[in-house]
């Protein structure tokens, strides 16, 4: 396997760093924390991607009452897009998906979003440092 293979995103740290920072505001909206999937989102055979794929997975309950109708569903997923693609520069297709529908369909890996981890580092020379 090549060093590109074992990468957990298409994305650099930079444009990782942003779509996080983005995320935080669904996180603290709904709880839960939104995910990179899809071609950007996973290593994949080397090919780059076409947009960045980001999904909330709610709990079938949840989703029933924040998408009562595909009307609301559909403008929610097309708001967050415009707002994720506007904060992070990267041509982002979001998502809210029914927890029960995604966990059957969609059960690889997934990187969650929003969260208050370091992206840059990781290399030969970062520091072993303790969180604070």
């Amino acid at each position: 396997m090549t060093a590109r293979e074992h990468r957990a995103a298409l994305l650099n740290t930079v444009e990782l760093h942003r779509l996080n920072q983005a995320c935080k505001l669904i996180h603290a909206a709904f709880g839960t924390y939104p995910y990179l999937v899809g071609s950007a989102g996973i290593a994949n055979d080397g090919e780059g991607y076409r947009d960045v794929d980001v999904r909330l997975v709610l709990s079938d309950d949840e989703f029933a009452a924040v998408c009562p109708t595909r009307e609301r569903w559909e403008v929610l997923c097309l708001a967050f897009s415009v707002y994720l693609s506007a904060h992070s520069g990267l041509p982002v297709d979001f998502q809210i998906q029914q927890a029960s529908i995604a966990n059957e369909r969609f059960p690889a890996n997934r990187n969650p979003l929003g969260t208050n981890r370091a992206f840059a580092g990781g290399g030969d020379g970062t520091p072993d440092w303790r969180p604070a």
